[in-house]
């Protein structure tokens, strides 16, 4: 799959294959919430009672991509989907996290918000555990604050 880095990835025409997610992106009627930085849409497969997934509109494959520059974006990302879980549901504990790779679902970097409780004991093993598949955005930071480079490593 070729992807365009460039500065509007959502629109070009040099793509071979079209993500998903940015074609959600575009498309007003599925989306919850968005702003000039990122969109917020429920995922197809709900672990929670409420799971939304924050993307940014700027193609970013995965948290490998990420560099220190990032972390006002996962920053903004996190404050967004702690907003829209509070909306949906103030009473319920949280989680949230990015795919760690090789975990990564879709090729384009998203961060999951979930109620708890998580129904699926698989998933709640497997899914929510830091060290099996998925970085919290404060981790996320950190290491991206002490690295200060690509996450290429991770």
């Amino acid at each position: 799959q070729e992807v365009n880095m460039g500065e509007n990835d959502h629109t070009t025409k040099k793509k071979k294959k079209r993500c998903i997610f940015c074609s959600k992106i575009t498309n007003p009627r599925e989306l919850l919430y968005q702003d000039e930085k990122v969109a917020v849409f429920p995922t197809r497969t709900p672990d929670g009672l409420i799971h939304v997934l924050v993307v940014p509109k700027t193609h970013i494959p995965s948290i490998k991509a990420l560099t220190k520059d990032d972390i006002p974006l996962i920053e903004h990302m996190k404050r967004v989907g702690e907003e829209r879980l509070d909306f949906l549901d103030p009473r319920r504990d949280k989680v949230y996290g990015f795919h760690r790779p090789p975990f990564t679902s879709i090729n384009h970097l998203h961060l999951h918000c979930v109620t708890k409780p998580i129904p699926n004991p698989w998933t709640r093993y497997t899914s929510f555990n830091t060290w099996i598949g998925l970085e919290t955005p404060d981790n996320l930071m950190n290491k991206l604050r002490k690295e200060g480079k690509e996450m290429a490593k991770l």
